[in-house]
């Protein structure tokens, strides 16, 4: 605004000194004249000489560029006789001369020339550079205040009102408000600087606070000022035309908790307590204080709103634990041991703003630290648990009710870091040990004894895990029991990958074998090679579940099937069938054969197929045909169907016997 005032009175400045030099230029060396202008003119409009008859000609009077010298046709008389008048609309119109000169008015003309605008356009253009807003689109709804000179007489202000100013290094003051409340202090300059402007806020006497803020950026400190109290604001000391604002926001604060350590608010343990961050960077302090030495919890939940965070720190400020960026609708938390009983403990959080719920509670440890409060894990059993603290150890007894293998199944739910984990045996001796990263499940297959007391120990960070432990043994159908021969055959051939069960969960052990089943097995135990398929058996076609087995099994010498041309996939497989094919099969692998018993040691020996008889004697020798109870006398039943749990008792001796 200034400037723009200066710039129009230098510019009308410059308008009547041309004026006065056009009207020396027409006078002539005459006697009231002591000095003649010899200035010449810019251009030859520029000036226009009345002629004696009052009418002017434009190209006979006006000054040419080529003749500095060259005089006007009828001199001028002297300055007090003339009476000029400019005018931009009519050149040839005859003055008006009859005025005194000083009682003449200068009129300002509607054209100016063209140096005359030059200079207008550059002030217009240094004014839209430098200050582009009128003063009170500067100001907008800010009240223009200038502040004291000393403290004493600082000049009052309210709150939650916002204040301009350009008097530099000034006082004001303001009053807090009666009851509780947390303030908001911001400033910002309209400099341009990249320097800070600063308001300094002092408690009396004393500097307290300051922000900073440069350029047309808004800075500002959130601050909890005792109530019914008056502070004192200061501006800084800054040379230059520029203007600055500041203001202080009040905010009530009726929620308990408090604003430091001193008055923070006490946190019952194990009651979940809502609230909220009324304003971006609040800080809500609170204290717990703990019963009992032991594992504890404190969590947030980040209900609406912006992103929160929060802090655990000791009596001595030492920070503890931490969670940063809670995003809405998220919870996180800190589990950790507090080594002192009946201590005081500081939680404080801040953030953006909307709601949040804070739960401090204490942790009961059940799984136990040492081998002698370890928690007992039954098998079959999911346990979901936590590590309550960095330093916490849980450690776990497992007695297996069988021989057998087992699966130990640990999920780590925490979203980052790892869980250690240690198995150990009789006297301490390390089975097995591992980790299992954030967000996976490790699956440890282990052969455990029957009778021993294992450990297993989980450390290493907080946070949420599941684990259990179980027999790999997946069938529900066949007695958990390891000294059942259904159960040691079953396992065994499962574990070995040969036979599989009719489900995920059934093996069907009483129900007869097909002949198409077992070449399916014997081609499992070959590691399953390249087949290629031919049209050996009317029905055996290409791309059956069996095809590749019983075609495999054919090019062997294993199987020939029937004089009619089938196999028979769907026919029950007879026990001397069983020996025959075993005893081809590991024919065909190179094994010794050479074993034979008495048959006649059986009842029913005598009723083998002569086709048979030496491979079902070969069978008894091994061992892996013992014959089967049949009212009352161990029998070998040759022609009898072999039952599913029969084959996989005959397929685990023969593998035995063959490691």
């Amino acid at each position: 605004m200034k400037k723009r005032l200066f710039c129009l009175v230098l510019s009308m400045v410059m308008l009547s000194s041309s004026m006065i030099v056009s009207a020396s230029e027409l006078a002539t060396e005459s006697e009231a004249v002591n000095e003649t202008v010899q200035e010449e003119p810019d251009s030859a409009q520029d000036i226009v000489l009345p002629a004696d008859d009052g009418n002017v000609e434009p190209e006979a009077t006006a000054l040419p560029e080529e003749s500095p010298s060259s005089e006007p046709e009828q001199p001028a008389s002297t300055p007090e006789e003339i009476s000029t008048t400019i005018t931009g609309e009519n050149p040839t119109a005859e003055p008006e001369a009859t005025e005194d000169p000083d009682t003449v008015p200068v009129e300002i003309p509607a054209e100016t020339t063209e140096e005359d605008g030059a200079q207008e356009d550059m002030a217009d253009d240094e004014s839209q550079t430098e200050e582009p807003w009128t003063e009170d689109e500067l100001l907008g709804t800010s009240v223009e205040i200038d502040g004291a000179d000393n403290q004493d007489n600082a000049v009052m202000i309210a709150l939650d009102t916002d204040y301009a100013s350009d008097k530099k290094g000034t006082w004001y003051k303001f009053t807090t408000k009666k009851q509780p409340a947390w303030y908001q202090l911001w400033t910002k300059n309209a400099s341009g600087s990249y320097w800070d402007y600063h308001i300094y806020l002092y408690d009396g006497k004393e500097k307290k606070y300051d922000v900073g803020a440069w350029g047309e950026r808004t800075e500002s400190i959130i601050l909890k000022l005792d109530a019914d109290t008056t502070y004192y604001l200061n501006s800084e000391k800054w040379e230059g035309d520029f203007y600055y604002f500041w203001g202080v926001n009040s905010f009530d604060d009726p929620e308990p908790e408090g604003k430091s350590k001193a008055d923070a608010y006490t946190l019952p343990l194990g009651k979940a307590y809502q609230t909220s961050i009324a304003v971006d960077e609040d800080v809500d302090f609170y204290k717990i204080r703990t019963g009992k030495a032991g594992h504890y919890r404190i969590a947030v939940t980040n209900d609406t709103g912006g992103r929160k965070s929060f802090e655990l720190k000791d009596r001595f400020g030492e920070r503890l634990g931490s969670q940063d960026w809670i995003d809405a609708g998220s919870t996180s938390d800190i589990c950790l041991t507090l080594q002192e009983a009946n201590t005081d403990y500081f939680i404080w959080v801040d953030g953006r703003q909307g709601s949040y719920t804070i739960l401090a509670e204490y942790l009961t440890d059940e799984e136990g630290d040492t081998k002698e409060t370890a928690y007992n894990l039954a098998e079959n059993v999911s346990y979901s648990t936590d590590l309550c603290a960095r330093d916490d150890v849980d450690v776990y007894r497992l007695t297996p009710s069988m021989t057998s293998k087992y699966i130990i199944s640990i999920s780590n739910h925490s979203s980052s870091g790892y869980k250690n984990y240690k198995l150990t045996g009789d006297r301490d001796v390390e089975v097995k040990n591992g980790r299992v990263y954030s967000e996976r499940t490790e699956n440890v297959e282990l052969d455990l004894t029957k009778g021993t007391v294992y450990y297993l120990s989980i450390n290493n960070g907080d946070g949420k895990y599941t684990l259990s432990y179980k027999l790999k043994f997946p069938f529900t159908d066949v007695p958990l029991n390891s000294d059942n021969w259904k159960f040691k055959a079953v396992n065994y051939v499962n574990e070995a990958g040969v036979m599989t069960g009719v489900s995920d969960t059934l093996f069907s052990p009483d129900t007869a074998l097909t002949r198409a089943q077992f070449a399916s097995i014997l081609y499992r135990m070959a590691g399953e090679p390249y087949v290629s398929h031919k049209n050996v058996f009317h029905d055996v076609p290409s791309g059956q579940w069996y095809s590749k087995a019983v075609i495999w099994a054919y090019d062997k010498k294993i199987v020939a099937g029937y004089s009619n041309g089938f196999f028979g996939i769907k026919d029950p497989i007879t026990r001397e069938q069983v020996a025959r094919m075993l005893y081809l099969y590991s024919e065909w692998k190179g094994k010794d054969v050479s074993a034979r018993a008495n048959l006649s040691d059986f009842p029913d020996g005598g009723q083998v197929s002569g086709w048979a008889r030496s491979q079902v004697e070969w069978a008894v020798g091994m061992n892996m045909l013992s014959g089967k109870t049949v009212n009352g006398r161990l029998q070998l039943v040759p022609k009898g169907q072999a039952t599913r749990a029969e084959c996989a008792s005959m397929i685990s001796r023969y593998l035995e016997a063959n490691k």
